[in-house]
């Protein structure tokens, strides 16, 4: 299980021009990485980035992401098509496969995100009747759209706290 995604995006010069980090709850590491490579989709489309290549050291991600591999996880579908949805969007998008010793930079940058939630390594475990979640989102059309999915059962009520970023 894992806690955290982290990213490193560079330019064409290989410059690091972010580093995206998060916390996102107990989830499977293919979660994790899906998350990941969509919060890099979701970085190219808000700035307008329309090629993109991507090295991850998950070989399942990469290889189903290729038309490889078929998605079988009812976990992974919904991110799977969100990603590849957002990657046929680009001109250009490239995934390779690379070995975590080469990944290194995107781990500690998980590491970053678990350490600040002051409990490295933990899950957070809110109360049944109360949780709280952090998600991004981003207004189009006149309507909230989140960045990530989240999945709540019929009849949940939710408030909305938002924090308007220019």
């Amino acid at each position: 299980m894992t806690e955290a995604r982290g990213g490193i995006i560079r330019d064409a010069t290989g410059t690091v021009v972010a580093r995206l980090k998060k916390y996102i709850g107990r989830n499977t590491n293919n979660v994790a990485e899906y998350f990941g490579l969509i919060a890099a989709l979701d970085y190219a489309e808000t700035r307008g980035v329309r090629a993109l290549r991507v090295e991850s050291d998950s070989e399942l991600m990469v290889k189903q992401m290729r038309g490889q591999y078929k998605v079988k996880s009812g976990d992974l579908k919904p991110l799977f098509e969100r990603a590849k949805k957002m990657a046929q969007a680009l001109d250009s998008f490239r995934i390779e496969h690379v070995y975590r010793e080469q990944n290194r930079e995107a781990d500690e940058l998980v590491n970053q995100a678990l350490d600040e939630t002051g409990r490295p390594g933990a899950a957070k475990t809110p109360s049944a009747k109360e949780a709280t979640r952090r998600l991004a989102g981003r207004c189009r059309d006149g309507r909230l759209e989140l960045t990530e999915p989240l999945d709540l059962p019929d009849g949940t009520e939710v408030e909305i706290l938002l924090k308007v970023k220019n």
